[in-house]
């Protein structure tokens, strides 16, 4: 339709040039048309669980035992619009002509189902009981899950270890070490191909040979997203070690009501992580093997044209000590799902409460919690490994830099405060969350003038929020209260990012100041 419009010489034809008021609805109705995508999802479950918190009597006492299993049945159905799955084809010049609609990319119809099924048990063990003020007391919790994948036609037992000590009763000490694991998702094993055209994609090879659009990334490049069904399971290992303070229980202060402190140190380590290669990365790895006699079959290439042999042919005579064999332009580039990289992490988790009887003033209830992120370190795969590490690369991929703590989010703390306050039936309420501040790669600026640039530095973000509350008296009522309240008093704006939105919606909100007033009651 649009083809044709285009090819109108009557008054009436659709400039496509003379902006949003130079063509009528009525123009514009010549080339529309709906399309509808239906997609469906379905889970079924089912489960069994028996547990009993004295299954038989150990030296230090009763030991609990709990076992279960459980059944899933889980499937999706996609089904394009014919004008989208390749039914209706405009083109097929290339992979984006299999769509019949302008802008959007073609999508084939998919759909997978699966059958999983899971048996879990779990133990509670005390291993000493003591009396007095050093109870002494040891607890030894061991659990195992298994599930079994029937598409995969494969499975996997992950253990859990855990152990408490309380030498004191006020101070409690524990541990634990635990296995996990992440089977590939439906889509990521059965989807058809998605094909997406992309700006900003350089061909390394040709981009300096030839400086054809496509080559430049000022042109659209057309990628192809596969699924892949040889995908393996993410795996994981979480270790975590902690202690828990509850002074409250010793210090006899009068006004001190409740006083906890917890501090946990853990470490997350995960192999095989799903995701894409990445279009650029690929076309880097081509030029890198091509470098060396080969190239990577993902990056799928036309016949180089004449022109493209004289022009390989003029950058080796001016560059004899960098030669390259003359290759087409890119057709498409295959991104399919692959098993990734690894990655470690480790960090600490704070946390403070405390209660304050403050007499005729009420009560006041403080909640302190904070994140430190203390390492992220990424292990890439082989390949994108190679990509980094190649000197003609430098500084063009920071997303595979291994150190990730700060860098493109990841930021270093992330903390919430909360203070309430109660005198009979008024209450009040003050809470704050923090996220530090990280560097944003996609914006590299030239702070200081000295044309070296650097990662725009993404400020850190303070959220404030409040509330008044007045509870009623009512005999047929349980509760009934109001409240009052204020998100982001401060009216604050989320930190700029480079992003299509300006910001980072998962570190921070776009929320300005807004009031709300809450009427709760319970019968």
């Amino acid at each position: 339709l649009l083809q044709q419009e285009l090819s109108r010489s009557t008054p009436d034809a659709i400039n496509p040039f003379g902006g949003p008021n130079a063509n009528t609805q009525a123009q514009w109705d010549r080339v529309r048309l709906p399309t509808t995508n239906v997609g469906s999802t379905d889970l079924t479950t089912a489960d069994f669980r028996m547990s009993n918190p004295s299954a038989f009597e150990l030296w230090a006492g009763p030991v609990g035992f709990a076992v279960g299993g459980e059944w899933r049945g889980e499937g999706y159905k996609e089904d394009r619009d014919p004008r989208l799955d390749g039914t209706i084809i405009f083109s097929t010049d290339n992979v984006s002509g299999i769509s019949d609609v302008v802008g959007v990319s073609p999508t084939r119809d998919s759909s997978a189902y699966r059958n999983v099924y899971s048996l879990f048990a779990e133990t509670l063990v005390p291993l000493h009981r003591g009396e007095g003020t050093w109870v002494n007391d040891v607890t030894l919790q061991v659990a195992a899950r298994g599930e079994y994948f029937e598409d995969l036609s494969e499975g996997a037992v992950k253990p859990k270890i855990a152990l408490s000590w309380f030498p004191v009763e006020f101070l409690n000490l524990r541990a634990a070490y635990s296995q996990g694991f992440r089977v590939p998702n439906l889509v990521q094993l059965n989807r058809g191909d998605v094909s997406r055209l992309d700006l900003g994609n350089e061909d390394f090879l040709r981009a300096d040979v030839t400086g054809d659009p496509v080559s430049n990334g000022d042109a659209y490049m057309a990628s192809v997203r596969q699924s892949n069904p040889n995908l393996e399971n993410e795996d994981t290992e979480t270790i975590v070690a902690g202690v828990s303070l509850q002074l409250g229980r010793v210090i006899d202060v009068a006004w001190l009501d409740d006083l906890r402190i917890n501090v946990d140190y853990w470490r997350f380590e995960q192999e095989d992580v799903i995701g894409a290669f990445g279009v650029q990365e690929a076309l880097a790895l081509d030029f890198l093997l091509r470098r060396q006699g080969g190239f990577n079959p993902n990056v799928v290439r036309a016949a180089p044209t004449a022109d493209d042999i004289a022009a390989f042919a003029a950058w080796n005579a001016a560059n004899p000590n960098a030669q390259r064999v003359a290759a087409g332009q890119v057709v498409f580039v295959n991104d399919p799902y692959i098993n990734l990289d690894s990655q470690v992490a480790d960090g600490f988790d704070f946390g403070i409460a405390a209660g304050f009887d403050a007499g005729g003033a009420g009560k006041f209830d403080l909640e302190l919690e904070a994140m430190y992120l203390q390492t992220l370190d990424v292990i890439r795969n082989d390949l994108l490994a190679a990509v980094a590490a190649d000197p003609v690369f430098a500084g063009q991929f920071t997303e595979l830099q291994v150190d990730r703590v700060a860098l493109d989010g990841n930021p270093r703390w992330r903390g919430s405060a909360t203070m309430t306050w109660r005198k009979g039936s008024y209450g009040a309420g003050l809470s704050a969350r923090y996220v530090s501040k990280f560097l944003d790669p996609d914006a590299d600026i030239d702070a200081n003038g000295d044309g070296a640039p650097e990662y725009w530095k993404v400020q850190e973000d303070w959220r404030v929020n409040l509330y008044a509350e007045y509870r009623f008296e009512i005999p047929t009522l349980d509760r009934l209260s109001l409240r009052l309240g204020a998100n982001n008093v401060l009216d604050e704006a989320p930190p700029l990012v480079d992003e299509s939105l300006g910001y980072r919606p998962d570190y921070h909100s776009l929320k300005g100041r807004e009031f709300y007033v809450q009427l709760r009651a319970s019968f």
